[in-house]
């Protein structure tokens, strides 16, 4: 299929998503086999806007296939899947950070992370149970990436500072002495 009929095909099933109907069997297994196989950027962002606008149900089986889809493809996934709403989403990013040995991998998670829409702060937070050292360093760049101002506005809510040495280690002890005494 040359590319514009792959692109016109991609933009019916994906009128699906505006008309709130459910993409049929063969529309997810065509919209999958656009960025598993090799085809261009423009294919590759066209299938994955129909995917990742869609239901939480067509989000898990992209996670779930996230494995099987090109490199680029997945380059161009982690932006989308950070704009969801969708928590597994920022579960798999995270799970993604922890294990990738890819640093443009790692430095997409991070950039989306840091940036993204979602009330991300109190998962990282969670996620500082791990000891998992190069784990932390990545949620420690986030964290300060995002800013004191986001991160203090979830932590003042707490009657104690969480991981208050990790805080002061990377925001330094004014600024977490500052966050006791609003308390």
């Amino acid at each position: 299929m040359i590319f514009s009929k792959k692109i016109r095909l991609i933009k019916t099933i994906q009128q699906k998503n505006f008309r709130n109907e459910s993409f049929s069997d063969e529309d997810i297994s065509f919209l999958l086999s656009c960025v598993t196989h090799e085809h261009s950027d423009g294919v590759y962002t066209a299938s994955l806007i129909a995917l990742t606008e869609s239901s939480n149900a067509i989000l898990d089986v992209l996670i779930k296939e996230f494995h099987a889809l090109q490199d680029q493809a997945q380059m161009l996934a982690i932006p989308m899947l950070a704009c969801t709403d969708y928590v597994k989403c920022y579960y798999f990013l995270l799970e993604r950070l922890k294990s990738s040995d890819s640093m443009d991998e790692v430095a997409m998670i991070s950039m989306v992370l840091s940036s993204t829409h979602y009330l991300i702060v109190p998962l990282l937070v969670h996620e500082l149970i791990s000891d998992n050292k190069q784990y932390l360093n990545r949620l420690a760049y986030i964290l300060k990436d995002i800013g004191f101002k986001r991160v203090m506005s979830y932590l003042i809510l707490h009657p104690q500072i969480p991981f208050e040495s990790f805080f002061r280690d990377l925001f330094g002890d004014d600024k977490i002495e500052a966050i006791k005494q609003k308390n």
